[in-house]
């Protein structure tokens, strides 16, 4: 058995458990009991509802990854950063980039094509590896 994002034993888990099995179970307890074999007009309601609690949780939690994803990546671009502009942080002797170094990175840079008013995910794909291949070129601490 799958549970959606939010299930579990609250009122959403439950309308999801009910929802793996087409709500057969329900259906047949209500057409018993009714005479007739339609769905209760409570069951939509319930679906409904279990579905906003649902879309709600997912909401929440993709702003989280974007956040997280946001400091990670910032947090890296800073070290790179720290080291182009010859920082140290304290009680670390400053540091610089070898003129080398900085100008293959400067040539990264340049040749990333991004169109970042689009909020495509492709384009925070290659940010990400953009970055992680300047922090993996940056020289080892001694």
């Amino acid at each position: 058995m799958t549970r959606g994002i939010g299930s579990g034993t609250g009122r959403a888990g439950k309308v999801a458990e009910g929802a793996e099995d087409g709500g057969e179970a329900e259906v047949a307890a209500a057409a018993a009991a009714t005479g007739r074999g339609a769905r209760p007009a409570k069951r939509g309601d319930e679906l409904r509802q279990s579905l906003v609690v649902e879309l709600h949780t997912l909401r929440l939690q993709a702003q989280d990854a974007v956040e997280q994803y946001t400091l990670r990546v910032n947090a890296q671009l800073a070290e790179v950063l720290r080291l182009a502009e010859g920082e140290g942080t304290a009680g670390e002797k400053p540091r610089r980039l070898p003129a080398k170094l900085a100008a293959a990175m400067l040539a990264q840079l340049r040749d990333v094509k991004l169109k970042p008013k689009k909020g495509r995910a492709k384009d925070l794909v290659r940010i990400q590896e953009l970055v992680e291949e300047l922090v993996g070129q940056l020289p080892h601490q001694e």
